[in-house]
């Protein structure tokens, strides 16, 4: 579900950047937008697969959480789920403005989300 989010996000922001910038012999077509997705794929599944990872340890928690009879591990538990919650609400955010970052620039996904945070600490 996410890489799949992750690709329309991808192709929309190449075909915008080839209308804005006005690359020579484009118009923005979602041929192009292909044809840039199939050398950043890894990218944009590195991106879903992040989210993924930390939505299941989220999920593992919750399911933990919910079967637990002691009071003062479903209370540790809460907070680590809580913890969960957030990572994966950021990281979500931060891959958003990425696949925007590496679809323009056409940097890795690592560079992308550096350029990415220098650009949000701005």
């Amino acid at each position: 579900m996410f890489v799949f989010y992750y690709m329309m996000t991808y192709t929309i922001s190449v075909v915008c950047a080839y209308w804005y910038y006005g690359i020579q012999g484009s118009k923005g077509s979602l041929f192009n937008a292909y044809k840039w997705m199939a050398k950043q794929f890894g990218s944009i599944v590195f991106a879903g697969l992040l989210v993924a990872a930390v939505t299941f340890g989220r999920m593992m928690v919750s399911k933990e959480k919910k079967s637990t009879k002691n009071l003062g591990e479903a209370i540790c538990l809460c907070i680590v789920e809580c913890l969960l919650k957030a990572i994966e609400d950021l990281l979500k955010v931060l891959n958003h403005y990425t696949i925007i970052m590496i679809s323009v620039t056409g940097e890795g996904y690592i560079d992308g989300a550096k350029s990415t945070m220098g650009l949000l600490w701005k």
